[in-house]
Parts: C-alpha cells; sequence; structure tokens
C-alpha cells in the first residue's frame, strides 16, 4: 500500500488568519488540486469511537466541484483528505512529543 505522504505535499506559503497551509494532491485521480482545511472538530458516538469532522476548501481548479463525480469517488476523496489530516495530526504530535524529549534531555544534562 502507498504512503499517504507520497499523495500530497504541504506548501510553503503565505495564508490569511485562520486559514490552514495549503495542500497539494500528487496522486491521480486527484492530481494537481490544491485545497486548505477549515474548521476540524472531534467527537465520539455512543460506542465511544472516535469521528472526525472538518470542512475543507479547493483552491485550484476554481471550477472543482466534488458533487460532479459519483458517491463512490465523492467517499474516495472525502477518505484520502481525512487520512491526510489524520497524517498531519499524528506528525504535529510525534513533533511535539520528541521536542518535549529533546527538551527534558537538555534539562537533565544541565542539572547533572
Amino acid at each position: 500500500m502507498q504512503d499517504i505522504r507520497e499523495k500530497y505535499s504541504v506548501l510553503n506559503m503565505e495564508t490569511k488568519d485562520g486559514e490552514t497551509a495549503r495542500i497539494r494532491l500528487t496522486n491521480e485521480p486527484w492530481n494537481d488540486i490544491l485545497y486548505s482545511y477549515g474548521e476540524v472538530k472531534f467527537d465520539e458516538d455512543e460506542q465511544g469511537r472516535g469521528n472526525l469532522h472538518f470542512d475543507y476548501k479547493v483552491h485550484d481548479p476554481e471550477d472543482f466541484d466534488i458533487m460532479l463525480y459519483s458517491e463512490e469517488e465523492q467517499a474516495e476523496f472525502q477518505t484520502l483528505l481525512g487520512d491526510i489530516l489524520v497524517g498531519l495530526i499524528q506528525e504535529s504530535l510525534d513533533y511535539m512529543e520528541s521536542k518535549d524529549d529533546r527538551e527534558n534531555d537538555i534539562g537533565e544534562s544541565d542539572a547533572e
């Protein structure tokens, strides 16, 4: 199975207040679609399973309309964007954890 990181790239560009970085999809059939995430929410269903809800905005192509695709393709697109978002969140958490570990290591070294 292809690694999710091979299906997108995060673009380094200035964004408006409150707007997330833009992401370019790099895999067919969604190649070159440029989008950003809006509101992201987590909740729990009756069985205690976590659910992720998010908004997104397609910036390019400007005339992109997911509703013109089949239900299966719409679901595939939504799943891809969800998988990418989960991957980005996980990378951020991993980075923060490793940063905390490094700071703790430096603090312990200074104490010795």
